[in-house]
This record gives C-alpha cells, structure tokens and sequence, in this order.
C-alpha cells in the first residue's frame, strides 16, 4: 500500500505532532515568504554534503535518515509503458549526460555566461551530442514516450528578475546527504491527459500558468486532476502583476517570488502552498529530488533567441553568445516534470518540451520546490527520502514571525562578497 510522505514521517497536515501544526496553520495565514538566499558565511543552512557528482544513483532504502526510510514507491497512475520510476535503471557515470556541478560555486551564486564547449570542439567527435541521445531517447519510447515536440509555440515569456528576501529557505538544509534513494528517472507527466496554454498565447502570464500546471500535476498524480480555469489564472496573473485585460501596456510579466507568496497566502483557483524552498538550480542532484520528492520543481530560465527555433532547447553550437546568451529572448517559467540521464521533461506553452542537462546549467535563474497538500496526502507517488518535513514546518514558523525586508530586484541568486 502507498503512503503519503507525511504518513510515512508519522505526520499528517491535519495532526502534526506538538507544536508543528500551529506551525503550519500559522505560516499558511502568515505573509511572509517560505524561503530565502544562503547568508555570506556557512551555517545551518549550508548543503549537505552529497555523493560524489558522478556517483552512480542506486534504488536501495536511504541510510542517512535518522530512521530508516521505506523504499520509494512509484506513483500507482504512472503505467508500466511510461517505464515506472521506481522501475528505472540506475545511472551509470557515463550515461549522465551532465552531472551535477555543485561543487564549483556556492548554491545561490549567479552563473557566468560562458562560450558552449561543443562550440571550441565542433567537428573533433563523432560521439552523439547530449541533444542527440535525449531525442534518440524520447524516439525510442519509455519515460519521455510522445515527449518528442517542435519549435516553441506561439507563446509569451513573462518572467521578470526575482526579489530578494533575506528569510527564504533552501532545499538543501532539508534534504538527507545520501541521495540515492531517488531514482535515477521519473517522469509524473503520464497521468495529464491536456496541458492547457493558461492564456499564455496571448499575455505574459508564464510565471502564473506554471503553477496551473503544477496543479494538474500534482492533482492527477494523487487521483483527481484539476486544471485551472482560464478565469482563476487571469484572476492570479492580475493580482500579481498589475495587469488589466484590454491595456497591453500593464501586461510586463512577474516575478516567481511574488506569484510564490500570492499562492500561499491567497491561492490560485482555490490551490493553496505550503511551504516553499529554494533549489540550486545548478545543483543536478538536488533538481532531480526537488521534482521526485515535491512532485515538480518551479524552473525560471533566461531563455535564448536560440530556443525559439529548437525542437530540444540545448546550448547552440555556438555557445552562450549571440543569439545563444542568456535572456536574449527574454525571462521564461517552466515546470519540471521528469528527468533522466539524457535530460528533462519541461511543461510550456500547453505542450511538453524536451531540455538538456547542459540548457538547465546555462539559462536556468532559480528553481523551487513546493509542498502541496494535494500531492503528499494524495494516492499517488509516496517519496520520503530522509526530507525533513517537520524541521521545515517549524523553520517556517520562524519565517513568519520575522518581519520582511525591503525587497531588491537582484533576484534569489544576488553574488556576494
């Protein structure tokens, strides 16, 4: 039988234990944001130590816990077609086809823009590019199976630079430092039968309509998918934005953090959030569990003019550059909805739409984690993986009961000293 990751960490969010659940009901009515950048020096908040990157991800039950975890279940609507995560082979340190790359800068430190290698290496290898192999892949069948889409839709981007609020929570503090528990593919897309555009055909609404399709995520993974109306999102992107239907010049876009804290505090079609936690979006390992354990990860890129025309969004041969650098096109909300060695599996604009490893690194800004009571109390996918709910709900206590700061437009992700 599957259970919720509140029942197998002995909670539910109706009875936590002790003081946990006026923690929750609190933080759900409070103001205040769920998550924030690491501080300038290491502290509790630091990550955790991981595997080394390249470390093959095996299935066995975590050890790193303070009590042993039960094996990961899959989710019971995903079909043995769509290759069951809790099915998926482990990763070899060759099939990885861009691993994680943690180790080289600090969680939340911003990216440089850097020339694409295969740019300078063009022509010295015949090997398959991790382009290639992901849409050889998705051809083949299995997880990515009628994944396979064409050039960008006619869709909006939308997605301005995040504000920075200094009480925000990283994934990392949460989660066990053995990982491997969280299988080596996934792919919670399966149980949606119609991702619907959320009006991002016609307005800059990205931000607002990857939370509708984090909905239907979650919703069909536990049982009963629900899709937004179009009216609940455009109730949603006006609140956030400013927006006014039958002014193009209100229609600029929002920022992830905002549309994040309405959703907690007001929701999105009667939706509400819980808590929400800042993932390394260069961090591979801690991508993969954010969208295993969470049910998807909340994905914000700087998109490339490059993409417009690519039926797999990948760093252009040329590199970062030109029309291939960062936000050349503009700023992009996405949800992650699988991944495996080759890639990810990416909602946008109605459709699914195939990323490489090497895409993520390159224009990915800030990514999030959300927990939903839709998808831990639900039938589906039941993970736990050692994450530490409880130290979650009573650090979000805290968060509510500390006074906000000024906002700043440097985004999660500012570069300190």
């Amino acid at each position: 039988m599957k259970r919720s990751l509140l029942a197998v960490l002995g909670l539910s969010l109706a009875v936590l234990p002790g003081a946990a659940s006026a923690q929750m009901e609190a933080a759900e009515r409070a103001e205040a944001p769920a998550f924030a950048p690491m501080p300038a020096a290491a502290s509790a908040l630091a990550a955790p130590a991981l595997a080394p990157a390249l470390a093959p991800i095996s299935s066995p039950a975590l050890s790193a816990a303070a009590a042993p975890a039960p094996a990961l279940a899959a989710p019971a609507s995903i079909s043995a077609a769509a290759a069951p995560v809790s099915a998926a082979p482990t990763a070899s340190a060759s099939a990885v086809a861009a691993p994680a790359s943690s180790d080289d800068r600090a969680p939340n430190a911003p990216r440089a823009a850097k020339p694409h290698s295969r740019g300078a290496n063009a022509g010295r290898s015949s090997a398959p590019s991790a382009r290639e192999q992901l849409e050889a892949a998705a051809r083949a069948g299995g997880i990515f199976d009628g994944a396979l889409s064409g050039e960008a839709r006619d869709g909006r981007l939308g997605r301005t630079p995040s504000k920075n609020d200094p009480r925000n929570l990283l994934l990392a503090k949460y989660l066990p430092n053995d990982l491997s528990g969280v299988p080596a593919q996934a792919n919670l897309s399966t149980p949606v039968k119609n991702w619907g555009m959320m009006l991002n055909d016609t307005i800059g609404d990205c931000t607002v309509a990857a939370c509708g399709h984090q909905i239907q995520q979650w919703t069909a993974n536990a049982g009963t998918e629900k899709t937004p109306t179009d009216q609940a999102i455009l109730k949603a992107y006006e609140a956030v934005s400013g927006y006014r239907p039958g002014n193009p010049q209100t229609d600029a876009g929002a920022d992830m953090l905002t549309v994040l804290k309405y959703w907690r505090k007001t929701g999105i079609s009667g939706d509400k959030i819980g808590a929400f936690t800042f993932v390394d979006p260069a961090n591979f390992d801690h991508v993969r569990a954010a969208t295993w354990l969470f049910g998807g990860t909340y994905l914000g890129l700087a998109m490339p003019v490059s993409a417009q025309k690519q039926q797999v969004w990948d760093v252009p041969q040329g590199g970062a550059v030109g029309d291939g650098a960062p936000g050349s096109w503009g700023g992009h909300a996405v949800l992650i909805a699988g991944y495996s060695p080759e890639g990810l599996l990416v909602v946008t604009w109605g459709q699914l739409k195939l990323m490489t490893w090497d895409f993520l690194k390159t224009y990915a800004q800030e990514a999030y984690a959300i927990v939903s009571k839709d998808f831990l109390n639900g039938k589906g996918q039941t993970p736990n993986a050692g994450l530490d709910l409880a130290a979650l709900n009573a650090d979000l206590k805290t968060v509510a009961d500390t006074p906000p700061a000024p906002d700043s437009a440097q985004g999660p992700r500012k570069r300190r000293p």
